[in-house]
């Protein structure tokens, strides 16, 4: 059930079914005397050539391609026996006996090797889905520009197939978008190639297929289509915005040289006048410089303060503890099974939740020297100065009941109908047997187990320096 193992120069390759195998299940392998192997299996007998699964194990190769001989091919049954030994045999003459369900299998790999099948399969593409819009259009219009899509188009679907009426299952595809796609894609027996955020442009999606015996399509189909750019990734607007930008600018620059003239002939009537104006728009200029310092340092999303800001307050909070020899407390909050609410209701929705929530720990703390900062996906970090374990632990407790108060719904929660949160709080004084850094790892950790304990919960774990921990057992919230 694991596949090929290959040992050599005690170096262990493992060679599955994603790696281009028919079947996982190997019951018996027989070498035949042209440097093929042959193996019996759960779906038949597969056939793969000894020099591929070299080069896979050297990394020459990105998959090997197995041959699958099945009921396609004459034989009664598909599956193959196993779990004795010998579960097959190679007889005096070359020949190979497997046992299957319905009798012995007899192969002659000189004849099995003879193509049977020298027809490469026609290829079609049946239709186009265009952000869940279906378009049934022909493969090579007449004209390449003909199927126009968007603009904002997000996610391009091509269903497409290969005519083969011999072990159809075993058609293999290969695409690519040109245009898109540096290289061909090799897609195995899938039938449906997907792309997202196809930037606007003219592409040419390409296809085509091999048979059973591995004769490929020289030709293929091709579809020739076109993304329309919203008005703003155009050209010409680009050039539009840079000249108006150029006159925008002689125009500002025109208008200040123009005042500053004025202002000469009136330079020692107006010199106080002018002084306060410059006074004023000196302390306009600092308010906009720290205005615009206070958005950079807001996460875009939920408007909380986002890891770059967290990481310059965590620094002085520390030195500030360590300094006064005061307690700091961490809590680390994550949104449970937040994965499995983006995928029921969508990203957009998605964000929205992450900012009801953001809203409700921001307006949860009502201390100045208190902070709640996006840490990074669905998980938020709560600073607590001046704060112990008990009190940082009523906190979160606090917390996370708010959030769960909210009532968003959650149709794949697995604690509950509405969306929860897991907490991970530690405290410490800081002093010279700890670090920041173990403090986050801690707190992480107490995160982790809150998760392991079954979530929408919180566990409480103190931050002790290196060489106490392993004394004792570690209190938990």
């Amino acid at each position: 059930g694991g596949g090929l193992v290959r040992i050599q120069d005690d170096k262990i390759t493992v060679i599955t079914a994603d790696d281009g195998l028919p079947d996982d299940s190997v019951f018996q392998i027989l070498e035949d005397d042209r440097g093929n192997l042959w193996m019996g299996s759960n779906q038949g007998i597969f056939r793969v050539p000894k020099k591929e699964l070299d080069d896979f194990a050297a990394g020459r190769a990105l998959k090997v391609h197995g041959r699958l001989y099945h009921r396609g091919e004459g034989m009664k049954a598909g599956e193959c026996n196993g779990g004795h030994q010998p579960a097959g045999w190679k007889t005096r003459d070359g020949k190979l006996w497997f046992p299957t369900v319905r009798g012995f299998v007899v192969i002659d790999p000189a004849r099995a090797e003879r193509r049977l099948n020298p027809f490469p399969p026609p290829v079609h593409v049946e239709r186009v889905v265009v952000d869940n819009r279906t378009f049934f259009i022909p493969s090579e219009p007449a004209r390449p520009k003909a199927h126009e899509w968007g603009p904002g188009v997000r996610r391009l679907e091509f269903h497409y197939t290969g005519l083969s009426f011999v072990a159809p299952r075993q058609v293999r595809f290969k695409y690519k978008l040109d245009g898109f796609d540096h290289d061909w894609i090799d897609a195995g027996n899938r039938r449906v190639a997907y792309y997202t955020n196809v930037p606007p442009g003219e592409y040419r999606f390409l296809v085509t297929a091999a048979n059973n015996e591995g004769v490929w399509n020289p030709e293929g189909t091709r579809v020739y289509f076109r993304i329309r750019p919203y008005l703003y990734q155009t050209w010409w607007f680009r050039v539009l915005l840079a000249v108006g930008l150029v006159f925008l600018g002689a125009g500002v620059a025109w208008f200040r040289v123009h005042r500053i003239r004025l202002r000469e002939l009136e330079l020692e009537r107006l010199v106080r006048e002018r002084t306060r104006e410059l006074t004023e728009v000196t302390r306009k200029l600092q308010e906009t410089n720290m205005e615009l310092e206070r958005l950079s340092y807001l996460d875009g999303l939920t408007g909380v303060p986002n890891r770059r800001y967290l990481d310059d307050f965590l620094g002085k909070e520390w030195n500030r503890a360590q300094r006064h020899h005061r307690p700091l407390s961490l809590i680390m909050l994550d949104i449970d099974f937040f994965k499995n609410y983006n995928d029921l209701y969508g990203h957009l929705q998605g964000d929205e939740c992450l900012k009801r929530i953001a809203r409700t720990l921001k307006d949860a703390l009502h201390r100045p020297t208190d902070l709640v900062a996006r840490y990074g996906g669905e998980e938020f970090l709560v600073v607590l100065a001046e704060t112990d374990l008990e009190g940082a632990c009523r906190v979160a407790e606090r917390l996370r009941s708010l959030v769960e108060d909210l009532g968003i719904p959650h149709g794949r929660s697995a604690v509950g109908r509405c969306v929860t949160i897991s907490a991970g709080v530690t405290a410490v004084v800081p002093n010279g047997g700890t670090t920041l850094e173990q403090c986050l790892k801690t707190v992480d950790d107490a995160l982790y187990r809150a998760k392991q304990g079954g979530r929408n919960q919180i566990q409480c774990l103190p931050c002790v320096p290196p060489e106490t921990e392993g004394a004792g057992p570690h209190p938990e919230g």
